[in-house]
């Protein structure tokens, strides 16, 4: 069965910029390859394979040397393997259609292969030991390790385990719990034989004022200047905190329902036509 383990990594100055560099990399691989398909569906009407634009990155490499020196080569590959699920995802209906990225968003790589998690520290192929915070034993077998950054700066590597045992049998078995989502209450729950409601935290709400006035700073500010990357930094940060808060009461909410439950009941709601009504649109895009 695999899991995945996501901890806070401290990389140093240097790190950082061995790093940005491996982002950088990945990135121009991705748009490099998202554009390949694009015209190689428009001219030939199928898409590529991964093994054929892993197939290019030799060539490409004699041609920017600094794609072989900067970047693991094994990272390139797990880019062009991420570009194939983005668009086998967008292709059954699962995800949006995969879009350029920019080095102003949030940035990953992913390493499959040669990766060392000893005590507090991850090792990283052409970065070396990272300062970790660990706090979760290590389990099973190491098989990717992605690094990202947020656009904040900070830090996050997510371990993927395999601890070769079978996946636990799912039963119907015991208390079933159904939930209606809303919006002036976030749910309402009911088990059969008592029902309870849970108050929307409206985190929006808290933040909108922050976010307001961050961004009209923002807007003011000179591109390409100091000013205007502190300015962008103080938006992120605000953004951080809104999906922290948000991620931190879905958790919660959702261990106490399985806590008490081992069958629920979700109704499956339309949440791309609601978010058309104009009068509500906004309160549903907060519900998260």
């Amino acid at each position: 069965m695999r899991k995945a383990i996501k901890v806070r990594i401290y990389p140093n100055e240097q790190q950082e910029q061995l790093l940005a560099r491996q982002f950088g990399c990945s990135r121009f691989w991705w748009n490099r390859s998202l554009a390949l398909q694009y015209e190689h569906r428009s001219n030939n009407g199928r898409w590529l394979k991964r093994t054929e634009l892993n197939a290019m990155l030799p060539q490409l490499k004699k041609e920017l040397p600094w794609l072989k020196t900067d970047c693991y080569s094994q990272v390139l590959q797990a880019t062009s393997k991420h570009l194939e699920q983005a668009l086998k995802n967008w292709f059954e209906g699962r995800a949006k259609k995969p879009r350029f990225k920019a080095k102003s968003n949030k940035q990953s790589i992913s390493f499959p292969q040669n990766i060392l998690v000893t005590g507090n520290q991850i090792k990283v192929p052409k970065v070396g030991l990272i300062d970790a915070v660990i706090t979760r034993k290590i389990e099973g077998i190491i098989k990717t390790v992605t690094i990202s950054v947020t656009p904040s700066g900070k830090y996050f590597a997510a371990i993927g385990l395999d601890n070769e045992l079978p996946p636990e049998k799912s039963t119907t078995d015991g208390i079933v719990t159904g939930i209606d989502l809303g919006l002036k209450d976030y749910v309402y729950c009911h088990n059969g034989t008592e029902s309870y409601s849970v108050k929307h935290p409206k985190w929006l709400k808290r933040h909108e004022q922050n976010l307001r006035r961050h961004q009209k700073q923002l807007s003011r500010r000179k591109k390409g200047s100091k000013r205007r990357n502190k300015a962008r930094l103080l938006v992120a940060r605000t953004h951080e905190k809104l999906s922290n808060s948000r991620q931190d009461f879905l958790h919660k909410l959702s261990k106490r329902i399985t806590d008490e439950s081992q069958v629920i009941a979700v109704e499956s709601l339309n949440i791309r036509g609601m978010l058309k009504n104009r009068r509500l649109s906004k309160a549903i895009a907060q519900s998260g």
